[in-house]
């Protein structure tokens, strides 16, 4: 999956270096409609292959699978995928004062494996509600088994464990 993920990125690269700088140099409204059109479908695919690794890990292991997977989570869920790029942008800057030790490249995978995981849960509430709002989700009724697993703890008992 991290040669798919390293093919994907060269292939974005080549489209922002060489064909949006094609459609530029025609000086049209054409060209910059074609550019245009290039860079939104490039917004899209990145904030839609963000999960990959995290789909990859939790729903298939398929290539074609997988990809089209990334597009759904991101099309049902666009506020979310925005949310997360910016999120994980802001921790990679912060990973980069910390030498990349925390959160670090590690700490993003969680985040968006968590993320997804999360937005699972959601599709599996909609499957068993078929009839429910689809904008209304109770998000407090989905979650009472991850709080009832997670507990509350202070910082103390979080740093301290043992300390109880």
């Amino acid at each position: 999956m991290g040669i798919i993920a390293g093919i994907m990125v060269f292939l974005c690269y080549l489209m922002i270096t060489v064909v949006m700088n094609f459609y530029l140099q025609m000086e049209s409204f054409t060209g910059l409609l074609l550019a245009a059109v290039i860079f939104w479908t490039m917004v899209i695919g990145i904030l839609s292959l963000q999960f990959l690794f995290s789909v990859r890990a939790r729903l298939d292991t398929k290539i074609p699978r997988v990809i089209r997977k990334c597009f759904l989570v991101f099309f049902d869920n666009p506020g979310f995928c925005v949310f997360s790029f910016i999120h994980n942008l802001f921790m990679l800057v912060i990973s980069f004062f910390l030498a990349l030790i925390f959160p670090g490249p590690v700490g993003i995978l969680l985040f968006l494996d968590e993320g997804l995981r999360l937005r699972l849960l959601k599709y599996d509430w909609i499957e068993a509600n078929p009839e429910a709002d689809r904008k209304k989700i109770p998000w407090d009724a989905i979650l009472i088994d991850e709080r009832e697993k997670t507990g509350t703890r202070s910082l103390r008992n979080f740093i301290f464990p043992w300390k109880d």
